[in-house]
């Protein structure tokens, strides 16, 4: 997903951005792979007559009702699915891809090469996954009426179809000619077989060839979170007054988006605060306003509570309380279970089976003091030169543009290069405001 999503901030407080990303998608698989024709053409009806009792043989021949073509030809009959949609039809799928072994079987029972390909001679086009048996459906799935039912083996079953009714007639001439406009062949003594009419060579090995099905992963993006405040604000309502009389519950502060959170897939979060009980500060006397934010280490247990996964550290507070204090942050969230990432720190996390790289960068360096942009875009693309060999999708974070101001010319040329370098989503915060992509 080559796409640069909103920037959402928003200090003390949150604003969340929920995505949905799906990973991986058919684009990038060859026309030889097999695909799955309920996650290709999911508005197609299917009902694969030999996963159940009601075929010619009246055995159960497929293990799963599961129908796979290869993606060339089920790029072709996507084609015809949509012009027959715009007609008011559909198609009904009633074979596609055949297992060697399950050709066998049919041969057992039918040992009639006019119906069934004798294995021992040669493999039939659904042995290629090159092959489909198809029949026409209102929108609402009720079969159209044709020359015969499936499997019916005669002469009413060919091409011929001067024994055949009028109706019928018209409605299987609508699919064979839908079918043929689109690069399939019918064949001669079977009008719902259809054969692509590029060659594919016999699948031995289905599952070397499956495309793996798409996978959605809800992913929430939180803005800027201050877990405590700075020691000098204790007046009425401060975070720290507010969180005893709520009787110290770590629950209260996302309790409100705690069904949200707890959800999705993936929340991350972006932590302006040191979780630490050292007293020393830095210097931020080059600071017009400067502010020192933190909370005790138990406040993790407040992003715990919070459903909250991931933690980007990189931002201009988390040397609020120099190294020891980003060194006892770092430490509260592994105790809270909770993984971060942010300047040299990569985090990658496993959901459904997918790798997730999490990277994050701060424009304004740790105390403000600025950072060198040739420097970090080498650092980024670095970084995701390394991430990228192992991971299936990567995330930049970036704390980065004016507070209350519009997009800068900056953030737009960092979030352009760590696309272009191997990101697929980059998140940003800081400004304190929605801002535009």
């Amino acid at each position: 997903m080559r796409k640069l999503f909103k920037n959402m901030a928003l200090s003390f407080f949150l604003i969340i951005l929920f995505l949905l990303i799906t990973v991986p998608c058919f684009a990038s698989a060859e026309d030889n792979s097999l695909v799955d024709l309920r996650e290709y053409i999911p508005n197609v009806f299917i009902d694969l007559r030999y996963a159940t009792e009601n075929n010619f043989t009246k055995q159960k021949i497929y293990s799963t009702d599961d129908a796979y073509l290869r993606l060339g030809t089920a790029k072709k009959l996507k084609q015809v699915q949509e012009e027959l949609l715009k007609k008011g039809y559909s198609l009904k799928i009633w074979d596609a891809f055949r297992p060697i072994e399950a050709q066998f079987k049919l041969w057992e029972v039918c040992p009639n090469p006019s119906f069934v390909a004798d294995p021992y001679k040669k493999y039939s086009n659904h042995s290629r996954g090159a092959a489909v048996d198809v029949t026409l459906v209102n929108s609402e799935g009720t079969e159209m009426a044709m020359p015969t039912e499936f499997d019916e083996f005669g002469s009413r079953a060919d091409r011929d179809y001067r024994d055949v009714e009028a109706k019928p007639v018209a409605n299987v001439l609508l699919l064979e000619q839908t079918m043929e406009k689109y690069g399939f062949k019918g064949y001669k003594a079977e009008w719902w077989h259809f054969d692509d009419v590029d060659e594919y060579g016999v699948i031995h090995n289905p599952e070397e060839l499956l495309v793996e099905k798409p996978i959605t992963l809800v992913i929430s993006a939180i803005g800027d979170c201050v877990i405590g405040s700075d020691i000098r604000f204790k007046y009425q309502g401060s975070f720290f007054d507010e969180f005893a009389k709520q009787n110290e519950r770590y629950g209260y502060f996302f309790s409100g988006v705690k069904n949200i959170l707890a959800n999705d897939d993936l929340t991350i979060a972006n932590l302006e605060n040191a979780l630490t009980d050292y007293k020393q500060k830095p210097d931020k006397s080059h600071q017009e306003r400067p502010f020192f934010f933190k909370g005790p280490p138990r406040f993790a247990n407040i992003l715990k509570e919070g459903s909250i996964e991931a933690i980007n550290l990189a931002n201009n507070h988390s040397f609020d309380y120099l190294e020891k204090g980003i060194g006892d942050t770092k430490a509260s969230l592994r105790k809270a279970g909770i993984n971060y990432f942010g300047d040299e720190d990569k985090a990658a996390i496993t959901i459904k089976g997918k790798k997730i790289g999490l990277l994050g960068y701060n424009t304004y360096g740790p105390l403000e003091k600025g950072s060198d942009i040739s420097v970090l875009k080498q650092q980024i693309k670095n970084d995701l030169s390394e991430t990228k060999e192992f991971t299936d999708l990567n995330i930049v974070s970036f704390h980065w543009g004016e507070e209350y101001g519009d997009v800068i010319a900056e953030q737009k040329l960092l979030g352009r290069y760590a696309l272009d370098h191997g990101a697929d989503l980059v998140l940003g915060h800081h400004p304190h405001v929605i801002q535009e992509i």
